[in-house]
């Protein structure tokens, strides 16, 4: 089995109601960080 597996997060950085929500630390980590974590533990 091939571990090499690549995803793509879309993530919005510009937004006018919420700049830079991707990178909101929520309870000590971005936003983004746990979407990967769950990407990850999925696969």
């Amino acid at each position: 089995m091939n571990d090499d597996f690549k995803i793509i997060i879309p993530a919005v950085f510009d937004n006018d109601n919420f700049p830079n929500k991707a990178m909101a630390d929520i309870h000590g980590k971005p936003m983004l960080q746990y979407v990967f974590e769950s990407a990850q533990a999925s696969a």
